[in-house]
């Protein structure tokens, strides 16, 4: 008869195989679930002051991006539309209260929004290949601008592009150097 005989060193190296064994079988559930954290149930809510996106019993407040799009919520949980000052900076969220980037025209006129969405204003933008001017208020420069740190004069089309090439305005004929300023010699 064929017996089967473990001295004790080895039966206590099979328990530390298989705590080891269990161990690491419980470390990689741990990790998974870290990795994918369990999320709360979020849902949108309207009522007569507007919407909110809640998470559990809990009301969104501030910036939150949901499925990617950003969005704001004031401090009663309330998502914003339209114009909004943060931080010393302007932002534009539409109807549906994502936040914008790019160019956008809002009430006629045309701004330009980074891709953190601030409003760019007092600073000229190079995009698609043509120079726009940006005022103060952030809309899209038409017409004439006088640059006093350059004492130069820049003319921008009705599109908001730069003029680069000679114009004739109220009989008037301006001529533009490289840098597209006017040559008014």
């Amino acid at each position: 008869m064929w017996m089967n005989y473990i001295n004790e060193s080895e039966r206590y190296e099979m328990k530390n195989v298989k705590l080891k064994k269990v161990i690491t079988s419980l470390l990689l559930v741990v990790s998974v679930l870290a990795l994918n954290p369990i999320r709360s149930s979020a849902e949108w809510k309207q009522d007569s002051n507007g919407w909110q996106n809640t998470e559990g019993n809990s009301k969104l407040v501030g910036w939150k991006s949901i499925d990617g799009k950003w969005y704001y919520f004031d401090n009663n949980g309330y998502m914003k539309i339209g114009w909004i000052q943060y931080n010393s900076k302007w932002y534009y969220l539409d109807l549906h209260g994502i936040m914008q980037t790019g160019w956008i025209q809002v009430g006629g006129e045309w701004y330009y929004f980074n891709i953190d969405g601030d409003m760019k204003s007092r600073e000229w933008l190079y995009s698609n290949g043509n120079w726009y001017y940006l005022n103060h208020t952030g809309d899209m420069r038409h017409g004439w601008l006088y640059v006093e740190r350059d004492n130069k004069y820049y003319y921008f089309n009705e599109d908001g592009t730069m003029r680069t090439t000679s114009i004739t305005l109220d009989g008037d004929t301006y001529n533009f150097n490289e840098d597209g300023s006017a040559n008014l010699k």
